[in-house]
């Protein structure tokens, strides 16, 4: 965070948190509700301003209970999630992740595939899922380990119908991400409502 905004929280710590102003859609982009009238469904206003933009990614947390929140000086505004905390687009080299906050992502411990066929990784920043626009790249770099008779034989193969019709039956893969070694991880399938637990987040944080 940056070092006025952790000098605004010593200076005033009892600030009350805000819920319902700040959303964050499937594509990564911040958006702004008056009044705090988030409500499922409900696009709300795009912040335009690359400044506030890079001030909210800079300063976007997460508390020990899962819920994620940007702290606006000395004031916690806690964030609606459309999908996860985190958005994950390609990088510039087309095989390295980075998330809408523009981190690097370094490890993967768990990928998840839904009902609705939406991509999610576990990374060492915390949950995510794939960009839309760049899923279908992202499943190009994954196959799966498979377990050979032959223990010498480890040649990952590509992700099939097969592999898919697995998952749907419950099994789990050892997926390869073959560019980055670092991504390899489970791959198994779930529903999206079970995302949030599966992942440990609070999708829509509120007041208690």
């Amino acid at each position: 965070m940056d070092k006025n905004v952790l000098d605004s929280i010593k200076k005033w710590p009892d600030v009350p948190a805000v819920y319902g102003w700040l959303s964050l859609d499937l594509n990564g982009k911040w958006k702004l509700h008056q009044g705090g009238s988030w409500q499922p469904g409900l696009s709300g206003e795009s912040i335009g301003s690359p400044q506030i933009n890079e001030f909210i990614n800079r300063n976007y947390a997460v508390n020990e209970r899962g819920e994620w929140f940007f702290q606006n000086g000395p004031q916690r505004v806690y964030a609606c999630l459309e999908y996860t905390p985190y958005v994950l687009h390609l990088a510039e080299d087309s095989h390295t992740l980075e998330t809408h906050t523009h981190q690097p992502v370094r490890q993967i411990s768990a990928w998840f595939l839904d009902e609705q066929g939406f991509l999610y990784a576990q990374t060492d920043l915390g949950a995510a899922i794939i960009c839309g626009r760049d899923t279908a790249a992202v499943i190009e770099h994954l196959a799966a380990q498979e377990k050979e008779a032959d223990p010498e034989n480890k040649t990952p193969t590509p992700l099939s119908e097969t592999h898919l019709a697995a998952l749907a039956q419950g099994q789990q893969l050892n997926a390869v991400y073959r560019p980055h070694p670092e991504y390899n991880a489970p791959l198994k399938q779930t529903t999206s409502g079970q995302i949030p637990k599966e992942m440990n987040f609070i999708r829509i944080p509120s007041s208690r």
